[in-house]
């Protein structure tokens, strides 16, 4: 099974050398984590995911004849650079600071009555009289 799934990939796949499948058995599952090059996950996911479905259906029938429920998983690979370590490590990422302009507390806010919502314009009426659109 994992040998069919990295031949399918590997043909789809602009960057072969990139493409790696870990098998993870279980008692009575298997788990295959496909990994690709992130430029390749639309080719090997396909459109609407039909490619990767299809390769789930074969898996789903070869797993059937051995009496054992296979999964895909379908995971990027880090790029080139990351797994060189040119890219910095998750740790040593600056935070990034927000700052809180302000905070309206929720009980200074209510509810407008019915009255007060019916007797509001609608968006269309705003436009009509003044030519502009509501934001």
């Amino acid at each position: 099974m994992k040998e069919l799934i990295e031949y399918i990939a590997k043909t789809l796949a602009d960057d072969p050398s990139q493409v790696r499948v870990d098998e993870i058995e279980g008692s009575s599952s298997v788990v295959l984590e496909l990994r690709v090059a992130p430029e390749d996950m639309g080719r090997i996911i396909g459109s609407k995911g039909r490619v990767a479905n299809a390769m789930r259906t074969l898996l789903r029938v070869l797993g059937g004849k051995e009496g054992k429920r296979v999964t895909l998983e379908i995971v990027e690979s880090p790029t080139a650079e990351a797994a060189a370590g040119e890219v910095a490590p998750v740790d040593e990422v600056a935070p990034i600071e927000a700052e809180v302009v302000e905070e309206a507390p929720i009980a200074d806010w209510e509810m407008p009555s019915d009255e007060e919502l019916l007797a509001a314009p609608l968006e269309e009426e705003i436009y009509e009289t003044t030519g502009e659109q509501a934001d």
